[in-house]
């Protein structure tokens, strides 16, 4: 298995040693977005994460709540989640976080913090008591420009770097991509320990629930919550696997790894514990906004549902061609981008649309109890969670 042997690679001290100052491990800052690399190439897969132009409004709208909104403006002696705007699912009128929100809208004891979804925020939002953590990563942003790091800091990236082509993790050809990337983050890294610290400080957090902290570029905020003695939880927000990236480690590296990674996992189940490598503490907490979903009884109809992971659009292309040619007559056809697709989705998918395919971009959980076929290329958390219906 192709990631399997990534991972032999990553049982080796001296690809961990490189490190500035601050002592994370250099590998920890790019180790997911190289693993990607070389899993897109071997795999011939596209990226899912696309841009879209904002309009001078939007813009205005992100900033403007990005500030009066944002982290230092919370209440002391939280238990703070540091959550993603992208898991927020429409209910008629307004939003609601399907991770956390209905843990946590009774009790106070908890503050939700959420990034932007693509420099958007999901509003209005059903539990009000939402602020955004954006404006410090727009100030490290700015104050990076200002930092220069130290003659031996560039060196140690070079070597580090060097030795990364060494293992054929890096190509030569990339090499200078990857030094402008990682000098980048080692700059707004600086500026990101002295923010945390403060944060962490000044609102005498209880604990941390940080989404994507097995991601690796989340370090200096763990290494802050972990020095300051605040414990630092991560709850599953979808598919994990054997194959995931982020949430497999080489095993001989855990005493290492238990300083930058959370300190518990929060699980959907056991079925999902058994697929993650990680020296967190894993428990099993199930899944309670789409618990609630599946206790509702289903409608079955006559509905095919396509998804995409994102990954593989040129596949979905082809096949829909297949499926309509097949069931055209006889099931209504949908079709479900990723939601990063969305910004690209009538350049992506045009010709899914001219075969009788419909976007389906309502609340999932709302599709699901009606769909009789779902079909899909990629590990997605939709074919995990149809089973429930």
């Amino acid at each position: 298995m192709f990631f399997e042997k990534l991972l032999d690679l990553e049982n080796d001290e001296k690809l961990w040693s490189f490190a500035l100052k601050d002592r994370i491990p250099l590998w920890l800052n790019i180790r997911f977005a190289v693993f990607w690399d070389l899993q897109k190439e071997k795999y011939e897969m596209s990226n899912p994460h696309l841009s879209e132009r904002k309009k001078i409004l939007e813009i205005i709208k992100y900033f403007y709540f990005s500030i009066i909104r944002n982290l230092w403006l919370i209440k002391k002696n939280k238990i703070v989640i540091f959550g993603a705007g992208i898991n927020n699912v429409k209910e008629g009128s307004v939003y609601i976080n399907k991770l956390y929100d209905l843990y946590i809208e009774n009790d106070s004891r908890f503050q939700l913090l959420e990034s932007s979804a693509k420099k958007k925020y999901p509003l209005p939002r059903k539990y009000k008591d939402v602020y955004y953590s954006d404006l410090i990563l727009m100030i490290a942003k700015i104050l990076s420009y200002f930092i220069v790091l130290k003659r031996e800091e560039y060196k140690t990236i070079e070597n580090f770097l060097d030795y990364l082509k060494s293992k054929n993790l890096i190509k030569d050809s990339s090499k200078e991509n990857w030094n402008k990337r990682l000098i980048n983050i080692c700059k707004k890294n600086k500026i990101l320990h002295n923010l945390y610290k403060n944060f962490f400080k000044t609102k005498n957090v209880k604990a941390v629930i940080l989404e994507d902290a097995h991601y690796g570029g989340n370090s200096v905020l763990i290494k802050q919550a972990k020095e300051a003695g605040i414990p630092v939880i991560e709850m599953q927000h979808g598919y994990i696997g054997k194959g995931h990236l982020a949430y497999n480690y080489n095993k001989e590296q855990y005493d290492l790894l238990k300083n930058y990674l959370p300190d518990v996992y929060l699980s959907f189940g056991e079925y999902w514990s058994e697929r993650v490598r990680t020296p967190a503490k894993i428990i099993n907490i199930g899944n309670a906004y789409l618990e609630q979903k599946a206790s509702i009884e289903s409608n079955k109809k006559d509905i095919l549902l396509l998804i995409s992971g994102g990954t593989m659009p040129e596949a979905y292309n082809e096949i829909s061609q297949k499926l309509a040619s097949l069931f055209k007559d006889k099931y209504k056809l949908l079709f479900r981008p990723h939601p990063s697709e969305r910004p690209k989705l009538e350049e992506r998918y045009s010709n899914l649309k001219a075969r009788g395919f419909e976007f389906d971009l309502s609340n999932l959980y709302e599709t699901l109890p009606n769909v009789e076929i779902i079909i899909s290329y990629e590990l997605s958390t939709v074919l995990y969670e149809a089973l429930l219906f």
